[in-house]
């Protein structure tokens, strides 16, 4: 019993149902499968129905049907469904009922229990089928609308199915769709009877809404034959466009319609699929798709479809565009193209590869399909394709142009190289000594702060490399975060502040990092080149210009050993890295600090935090270098 009876100072009787009672009577009723009384008592006292699941989900939930056949009673069972949500009560509203305490209290277990509703309602429909279909029909019912998206069709195709197998007397298909409209909008499940094609149920829907009849009997009476048009004119009023297409397909004679509807909601790939044996119509529409696709900017795309179907014609500006020059030259011989049309649209073709700086492929554009060997040459050599260029003159026996133009060409590019070669070592060994100094002004600054008790990851300890003194640099800091915090609110100020952090202004508070992403870029600019140059290299020792070969590979060489030497001191090893390198080997880096240290090992800590392998490390990764120079270099220049 869940009573506590009081006598007051008068001597009145007072009786209570205390809340820890009545939750201890539930518990108890549950842990001894007595669904029903449970039930009365949660009713009773307004305890929340979810507890009925959640003391005990998987209990509950595998003697389903025993809770159907104690509590028998449709009111009751659809109590309980409508109290259900996805929660947890034992964690939000009943913690003293948990199962599952020691989780609960370490703040692993969620209040939130995803699917509970409909896993809960598909194993009390399952039972109540079994039970009696009939007797618990609008329980059923129920538990489809009460799921995270109502299922309206199974509830209507329920009731039609028992209709039409004469299981429901006509009074009783209309309570039930009574019984639904309490949990439903009207105006909802009148479009859904309406999508379901079936006017009996739409008409009884209809009348128990505040809808006028003048508004639906009309267009009702329209589709009371329910031909495949009827069913496209239903789809179109509700906006169900792929089922509308998908019926008026079905109408042989109303192709024009279903184009119309094809083109204006984008529906293309199923119309193909729908119109796959109507060659005429499938071409139809495929160029129509392909026409979108080109507008859409995916030429590639429209091209495929549009030669998929034969319109080979429409097809080729797409494949122009893409420029996909070898199928393009597959559709102008299946259009039949005479020579002076294949070699127009080669040159066109070629001209399209030079602006995407496709240059060996427009030089094997025009040598196949055209006899324009001047501009190939032209192009190998704007391309820098020196060997090619090379074998072309020799190929079509214009031995004169070597002198004449790959020459002066190859050294004019020889000479560019040089000159870029020397611009970016003069800039790697100024930023690399500028590098330098500002890790030397971070260092120092560490140890000021070490010194005067600061933390070193304060608010201002990622401006060491600033020139001021510490007083300046700890005012700039607080007023850079505070102007940061209010700059920062947009999404546009954010991209703005990202940018200025990785510019190279002396003394900004993010120098050393922008320093290592231009050093960086430089390493992976110049290391770019060897193919480039071990091309020219090889071309120069064929037209006897064994001097110019020399500077230059020697200068790649120097370039390239200055980025190797200086790679492991750009980007040092973190403080983590050594520490586990100093474990490995037996040395320990950094002393571990607890317990049973001394003073001995505070100090040592100390004097390791001022050291250069102590400071942050900045997160910016060392590009991919490879230290091998036997790829490109040429052993019979090494003097």
């Amino acid at each position: 019993d869940t009573k506590l009876v009081l006598q007051m100072p008068r001597g009145n009787l007072e009786t209570l149902h205390p809340r820890a009672l009545v939750l201890s009577a539930v518990r108890r009723h549950l842990g001894n499968l007595q669904f029903v009384t449970a039930l009365d008592i949660m009713r009773r006292h307004r305890v929340n129905m979810n507890l009925m699941h959640d003391y005990r989900p998987h209990v509950f939930l595998s003697n389903a049907r025993l809770f159907v056949e104690q509590v028998d009673d449709v009111s009751r069972i659809n109590l309980f469904l409508s109290d259900l949500r996805d929660e947890d009560v034992t964690v939000t509203m009943y913690p003293s009922c948990s199962t599952r305490q020691a989780v609960a209290s370490s703040g692993e277990t969620s209040a939130a229990v995803g699917g509970k509703t409909a896993r809960v309602g598909d194993e009390l429909r399952g039972a109540m089928l079994a039970v009696g279909e009939r007797r618990f029909l609008h329980s059923i019912l129920l538990t489809h609308i009460k799921r995270p998206v109502p299922e309206l069709e199974a509830v209507l195709a329920h009731i039609k199915r028992l209709r039409d197998s004469g299981d429901l007397t006509p009074s009783a298909v209309t309570d039930a769709i009574k019984f639904v409209l309490y949990s439903v909008d009207v105006n909802q499940l009148y479009d859904v009877a309406l999508g379901m094609y079936d006017l009996d149920l739409v008409l009884m829907v209809a009348e128990k809404s505040q809808k006028d009849p003048k508004e639906y009997v009309p267009f009702l009476n329209s589709l009371r034959y329910m031909t495949a048009f009827d069913k496209y004119t239903i789809d179109m009023h509700l906006r169900r466009y792929s089922k509308a297409l998908a019926n008026i397909s079905e109408c042989d004679d109303k192709f024009d319609t279903a184009f119309e509807l094809i083109t204006k909601h984008a529906l293309h790939q199923q119309a193909l699929r729908l119109y796959s044996e109507a060659q005429d119509h499938a071409k139809r529409i495929a160029e129509s798709f392909g026409h979108r696709l080109a507008e859409e900017k995916k030429h590639g795309e429209a091209a495929l479809v549009l030669c998929k179907y034969q319109l080979y014609v429409q097809a080729l500006p797409c494949l122009v565009k893409s420029v996909n020059w070898r199928q393009a030259m597959v559709v102008a011989r299946k259009l039949g193209y005479d020579s002076a049309a294949v070699v127009q649209l080669a040159s066109n073709l070629s001209d399209v590869l030079v602006a995407h700086r496709r240059h060996s492929e427009a030089v094997q554009v025009l040598v196949d399909y055209t006899e324009n060997h001047d501009a190939a040459i032209g192009i190998a050599l704007d391309g820098h394709l020196w060997e090619e260029a090379h074998r072309l003159m020799y190929r079509h026996d214009q031995e004169s142009l070597v002198s004449e133009e790959l020459q002066p060409s190859l050294l004019q590019a020889c000479h560019i190289h040089a000159g870029s070669l020397e611009t970016h070592r003069s800039t790697f060994s100024t930023r690399t000594a500028r590098l330098a100094v500002v890790r030397e002004e971070k260092l120092k600054m560490r140890q000021e702060r070490l010194d005067m008790g600061l933390p070193l990851d304060g608010p201002d300890a990622d401006l060491y490399s600033d020139a001021s003194s510490l007083a300046s640099r700890t005012t700039a800091s607080s007023s850079g975060s505070n102007r940061s915090k209010q700059t920062a609110r947009t999404a546009k100020n954010r991209r703005k502040a990202e940018r200025k952090k990785h510019r190279l202004r002396e003394g900004s508070a993010h120098e050393e990092e922008a320093l290592i992403e231009s050093l960086a870029e430089i390493i992976v600019t110049v290391d770019a080149l060897r193919d480039d140059i071990a091309a020219m290299l090889r071309v120069l020792c064929l037209l006897d210009e064994d001097t110019e070969a020399k500077k230059l590979q020697a200068l790649f060489t120097d370039v390239l050993k200055l980025f190797m030497g200086k790679m492991s001191e750009i980007w040092r090893p973190s403080t983590a890295s050594t520490e586990a390198t100093g474990a490995d080997a037996g040395q320990s880096q950094v002393p571990a600090l607890g317990p049973n240290a001394t003073a001995a090992d505070f100090v040592n800590q100390h004097m390791q935090r001022t050291s250069a392998d102590s400071l942050p490390v900045v997160g910016v990764a060392a590009p991919t270098f490879s230290s091998d120079l036997t790829t490109w270099r040429l052993g019979i220049l090494d003097e």
